[in-house]
């Protein structure tokens, strides 16, 4: 009875010491700035839980303002619903502030393979391409549009602004899978892989735009004013 005691306390112990050094590695990352991104922190680790949750709260927000923009091929489709649950589950934006275009590709190569040359083994690389931009409001640039005429109505009329750019890149995801005699097990392995890749990418692609829309947003290039009409000179007639 007294052993079963001493292995309980030691038991016990090592319980403490492990919840001790969880507390510890907690507070140094809380004092490194350690936060989620966009995902739930009610219970902030500096604790500042309402800080965290209204910060959360504001990204979760703002990628509820992006437009994600048609993706090509079936591929596409499935990235493309996968953001969406993403980052529009409430449902599309009606009058979106952002938009984000993608470009996807994808690439096998033979891994491995059997003594008659066959591929045993193959790999799936696919690359993700984006640009998130602002849209700019068309309303605004109809208004100071209509202006400019109105000031200068012979005079060449600057070009209407473009979307700003807040964000681009480059985002790849690889991913194996055997290659079997059966043509139709195979596809199944390939179509597994790419739909793996697909969940990487919506996942990394959904980081980089919450940490760009955390920035400070950069100023559009301000539009050069028509030149004002010059006033008519009044000849007086000659003699």
């Amino acid at each position: 009875m007294v052993a079963a005691r001493h292995d309980g306390c030691r038991l016990t112990w090592h319980r403490l010491a492990g919840s001790v050094v969880a507390s510890l590695l907690l507070l140094h990352l809380a004092g490194c700035g350690f936060r989620p991104i966009y995902g739930s922190a009610a219970n902030g680790l500096n604790g500042d839980g309402g800080h965290e949750s209204s910060q959360a709260g504001g990204v979760k927000a703002a990628l509820a303002e992006v437009k994600i923009g048609l993706i090509p091929d079936r591929a596409g489709q499935q990235l493309r619903n996968q953001l969406l649950d993403l980052m529009n589950a409430g449902g599309e934006p009606s009058r979106p502030v952002y938009r984000l275009d993608i470009t996807l590709t994808t690439e096998k190569t033979a891994l491995a393979t059997r003594s008659d040359a066959s591929v045993s083994l193959s790999r799936l690389r696919t690359v993700l391409r984006y640009k998130l931009v602002a849209i700019h409001q068309t309303a605004e640039v109809g208004k100071a549009e209509a202006a400019a005429k109105d000031a200068a109505p012979r005079a060449a009329m600057p070009p209407a602004s473009q979307d700003l750019v807040l964000d681009q890149g480059t985002l790849t995801a690889s991913t194996s899978y055997n290659v079997v005699d059966s043509l139709f097990a195979s596809k199944a392995a390939e179509d597994d892989a790419l739909a793996r890749s697909l969940k990487d990418l919506a996942y990394q692609v959904t980081d980089a735009v919450a940490i760009a829309l955390q920035q400070p947003k950069p100023a559009p290039a301000a539009q050069p004013e028509p030149p004002k009409p010059e006033s008519l000179k009044l000849e007086s007639p000659k003699p």
